[in-house]
């Protein structure tokens, strides 16, 4: 998986935070990788316009590079 800037690291934990829906918008920087592959379906999931990029790609790895579906058929849990 591609690593965080510490802007994005730094936006992530900031967004994490708020109460209201007000969020700091984090998009992917130049050489970040911006297409994920689901290792289960091999469906492809294009990050490149991606509104906050730090926890998309926080939640493909908490997921071990899963998507939401093949995530949820495997566990019987949602991580979004």
């Amino acid at each position: 998986m591609s690593k965080l800037t510490n802007k994005q690291r730094l936006i992530k934990n900031v967004n994490a935070l708020r109460e209201d829906n007000i969020y700091i918008i984090s998009k992917r920087e130049e050489g970040q990788q911006k297409i994920f592959k689901c290792p289960k379906c091999n469906k492809d999931f294009d990050l490149s316009n991606s509104q906050e990029y730090g926890a998309a790609v926080e939640m493909f790895e908490k997921r071990d590079g899963m998507c939401v579906g093949c995530y949820y058929k495997l566990t019987g849990k949602l991580l979004y």
